[in-house]
């Protein structure tokens, strides 16, 4: 059996075992056969398929971790800080104090892309695009 055969087969006897504690030594029904598989999906994917990715490609472990992980979880840093101070002064309480929510944290999270969270190229290409849009926009204003 290959390596990612084993894994899985272990998982799997994992998640029953889990879920069978979850349920029967602790009682939380249903809700305990979705922590088991939870907590084991997380930890599958966060430590093996890493793992085994980074040897298949054969870079670092700690630079696989850092560009796949680490890099796009700091990128979701702006929009959820911002949805979060914008919930805690109270907006969002209906439907379009939620949209504008959105929308900020949004228009928060694509100036941070264009500062620092794209690649150079994608930042360049995104910078053109936006001033192509722009140019456009006031061509028509003007007429």
């Amino acid at each position: 059996m290959g390596v990612v055969s084993t894994v899985s087969l272990l998982v799997a006897i994992a998640n029953i075992l889990l879920s069978l504690f979850f349920v029967v030594k602790l009682k939380w029904g249903l809700a305990g056969v979705a922590a088991g598989t939870a907590i084991v999906t997380v930890i599958n994917k966060t430590l093996f398929w890493p793992w085994y990715t980074a040897s298949l490609l054969g870079v670092s472990r700690w630079k696989y971790f850092y560009k796949s992980f680490l890099f796009p979880l700091f990128n979701c840093i702006p929009f959820s800080v911002t949805a979060f101070v914008l919930k805690w002064a109270g907006l969002g309480e209906d439907f379009f104090e939620l949209a504008a929510v959105f929308l900020i944290s949004g228009i928060v999270e694509f100036v941070y892309m264009l500062l620092y969270g794209l690649h150079k190229t994608d930042r360049n290409k995104a910078k053109e695009l936006q001033e192509k849009f722009f140019k456009q926009i006031f061509k028509k204003q003007r007429k």
